[in-house]
């Protein structure tokens, strides 16, 4: 496992052919990327990963670091933030629509439980139930027929309170709703809870993937590949890919 995760860290996403065989992939500072005709920078079904047209969406450099996150939680895409919160408002956003309702666990990060209370609730009329999470049973009480998105955080941050993300997904699955989980503590190396059921993973990079406290970004990795295009748009359309 050590040296599987290693060799992802080492090397996943740095096809070094792309970057004149550099062993240490060159850091792309451009906004913009040129095409040759008009026709081919409108021709987007003939995109591919290594066709880049405007910072806001996609970056050589950031994608690397997507195939990098996306390997070691075992999911098929992963996108990155400028933050934790704004790769956690591009979950709810993306899961949740006009009138629905969320259910959260109470330890959950405090600024996403403000936006889930006062944005959501004010400009979405989304209604956001908080409980504990300990109990399944708890979980599957709270869930109704109107669920969209149910976000744990496990272990929690501070308190490090855990749920069963197995049965808390069975759960939400059945009403038809999504699960996120912040997964920021456990990091990829213990935990990977799209296994689990999980439809969003949410890392903050500020913590552990960072590790030295001079960072701040986020990332979201999906294993369905509908669902990662709708986050993609919402990063694209909110402006909050990583630097």
């Amino acid at each position: 496992m050590k040296e599987k995760t290693g060799m992802i860290l080492a090397h996943a996403g740095e096809e070094y052919d792309q970057y004149f065989n550099a062993i240490v992939p060159p850091v792309f500072m451009n906004s913009l990327n040129i095409f040759p005709t008009v026709d081919e920078y409108y021709d987007s079904d003939k995109r591919d990963k290594h066709t880049y047209c405007y910072g806001r969406v996609q970056n050589p450099t950031v994608r690397i670091l997507e195939e990098k996150i996306t390997e070691l939680e075992k999911g098929v895409e992963s996108y990155v933030f400028s933050s934790g919160m704004a790769a956690a408002t591009a979950a709810v956003l993306t899961a949740c629509s006009c009138g629905g309702h969320v259910v959260c666990i109470r330890t959950a990060y405090g600024p996403l439980k403000d936006f889930l209370q006062n944005y959501c609730r004010e400009h979405m009329n989304v209604r956001t139930t908080f409980i504990d999470g300990d109990d399944p049973k708890e979980i599957e009480e709270v869930l109704e027929d109107d669920t969209q998105l149910l976000m744990l955080e496990s272990p929690s941050s501070v308190v490090f309170r855990v749920q069963d993300i197995k049965k808390a997904a069975e759960a939400a699955h059945a009403k038809g709703a999504l699960v996120y989980i912040d997964n920021t503590f456990c990091t990829p190396i213990y935990q990977n809870p799209l296994e689990l059921g999980a439809d969003f993973v949410m890392h903050t990079a500020s913590k552990y993937l960072g590790g030295h406290s001079d960072i701040i970004g986020g990332s979201l990795t999906v294993k369905d590949p509908e669902l990662g295009k709708r986050v993609r748009t919402i990063r694209e359309q909110i402006g909050s890919i990583i630097g």
